[in-house]
């Protein structure tokens, strides 16, 4: 079987230069396809995809983002909306500013408003496409000591993404939902680091306190970013083109919930 799957596709990638991102580029350019990858900030070192520097969180650069791509290829075949983060306090739900609600808000929810609006018509125009939303976990598992802000607003994100999955499912156009849980990128490193030099622990013990506090993992480890972006090749491909509207868990068993 030719791993070639995607020969004549063009997709988007947001915040595709680094983490989970990078390995869906990555992924999606190996199996063929004509990878665009945005981000605020150009790569530190040279990426084999097309690169445009775009602030999503902004409407007009969204819309110069669109008049580029679709200007010069015509369509977007797969959207992955991978940008954001988590960019509130940690602290229960005294500390976080009515700003920073906001801020986290338009950062995880209304920055992939603005990409499907953007790209989504040329979908529903040509009848097939498939966006991705990458979501988290918490939005099942907060934690109010650590990530109120974006579990919130994350959960808000899935009842959009489900509900534009029933709009868009007569037209051809598939939208899913990956879950990752804790993740093993730069980001996360650095976290880890940073708890390990405040709480005078070794990296090794401050891994474990993090992976603790999320109730631990079944599978015993953090994922791999190749592990996700392996979900996200399964989902825009042809043999998931009966899945729409699902949320796909990768997190090594953290949510213990069957629903």
């Amino acid at each position: 079987m030719s791993n070639q799957t995607l020969l004549g596709k063009v997709a988007l990638v947001t915040g595709g230069t680094k983490g989970i991102g990078k390995s869906i580029a990555n992924q999606l350019s190996e199996q063929g396809a004509t990878v665009i990858v945005t981000a605020r900030n150009a790569p530190a070192t040279a990426i084999p995809q097309e690169f445009i520097a775009s602030d999503i969180t902004n409407p007009d650069s969204v819309k110069v983002l669109a008049e580029k791509i679709l200007g010069k290829y015509g369509k977007v075949d797969i959207l992955i909306n991978n940008a954001g983060g988590l960019t509130g306090p940690g602290g229960g739900y005294q500390t976080p500013t009515d700003e920073q609600w906001m801020n986290e808000f338009n950062f995880n929810v209304l920055s992939s408003v603005r990409i499907d609006r953007a790209f989504i018509p040329s979908m529903v125009e040509q009848r097939s496409g498939v966006v991705i939303h990458i979501t988290t976990v918490s939005a099942y598992k907060p934690f109010y000591s650590f990530n109120l802000t974006y579990a919130t607003v994350k959960s808000a994100l899935n009842t959009y993404s489900k509900s534009l999955a029933n709009e868009l499912g007569p037209s051809g156009v598939r939208v899913n939902l990956v879950s990752p849980g804790i993740i093993s990128t730069e980001m996360t490193e650095a976290f880890i680091e940073s708890r390990a030099k405040e709480n005078n622990m070794s990296l090794d013990q401050a891994t474990q306190d993090f992976i603790n506090a999320a109730g631990g993992i079944p599978c015993g480890r953090m994922a791999t970013t190749d592990e996700v972006a392996n979900v996200v090749s399964f989902l825009v491909s042809d043999a998931a083109s009966y899945v729409t509207g699902s949320n796909y868990y990768v997190d090594g068993g953290i949510f213990p919930i069957v629903h």
